[in-house]
């Protein structure tokens, strides 16, 4: 599962969960797919493009509630420590702010 997830198109995220978005346990499974994804190549890229379009889902914030805050930080940190090019570095910051971390 955690392969189709990270695979999936992020640009087309918030129309998959439509305006009902999704709940904790759509977030988690999320946020596990980023973390045992990490040794495919574009990695970083894709993180970042999943953590932007999930913020954008219905229901984010809500899900967000109740989510590890934890598993969220250790997620950021990964990519944070994965990030090689500085408008990567600068996309992260950007995207964090959506999520509570900063």
């Amino acid at each position: 599962m955690a392969q189709i997830l990270f695979n999936l198109d992020p640009d087309g995220l918030a129309g998959l969960f439509g305006q009902f978005g999704f709940d904790v346990n759509f977030l988690t499974a999320f946020l596990d797919a980023i973390v045992s994804r990490r040794e495919e190549e574009g990695w970083v890229s894709q993180s970042i493009a999943l953590l932007d379009s999930l913020r954008k889902c219905g229901r984010f914030k809500i899900a967000l509630t109740f989510v590890s805050a934890e598993k969220v930080r250790h997620v950021f940190e990964m990519v944070e420590m994965g990030t090689v090019t500085e408008e990567q570095r600068t996309r992260v910051g950007e995207v964090k702010q959506f999520w509570d971390l900063e």
